[in-house]
């Protein structure tokens, strides 16, 4: 985080927490600021610990539902993706319980998905009659 978005938390609190005029001078000191540097309370309120963190996965199934989870988690759709000849990676920015909290939900969802998966693909057969013809 740089200084002036440190300097910017400070001067926020004390718009908030602050007494009478002290106050009232935070409050037009913050907004000045806001303007001055184009820095966003939305950045402001970013955790300090965020980090772009990488996840491997095998096919589209794996990165369809690894982007659900890291919106579901984070509440932002934006994600990043690596491929090279050997391994495919998604990234997102997160902070480590929320790592900890996309691994814990993927690794329980992919294994229903592919169960369930394997269920929906025999029905789609019975119903399609997708079968030799005798």
């Amino acid at each position: 985080m740089s200084n002036i978005q440190e300097k910017l938390k400070k001067i926020k609190a004390l718009a908030e927490q602050g007494v009478g005029g002290e106050k009232e001078t935070a409050q037009l000191l913050y907004k000045k600021m806001l303007a001055k540097y184009s820095v966003s309370e939305a950045e402001l309120d970013k955790p300090d610990d965020l980090k772009r963190r990488w996840f491997k996965y095998k096919d589209e199934l794996d990165l369809k539902l690894a982007t659900q989870i890291f919106y579901k988690v984070t509440g932002s759709p934006e994600y990043w993706v690596k491929k090279d000849k050997r391994i495919k990676q998604v990234g997102v920015d997160c902070t480590e319980f929320e790592f900890d909290e996309i691994m814990f939900y993927f690794n329980f969802y992919i294994t229903h998905l592919r169960s369930d998966f394997d269920i929906f693909i025999r029905a789609f057969m019975n119903v399609n009659d997708i079968f030799p013809d005798n």
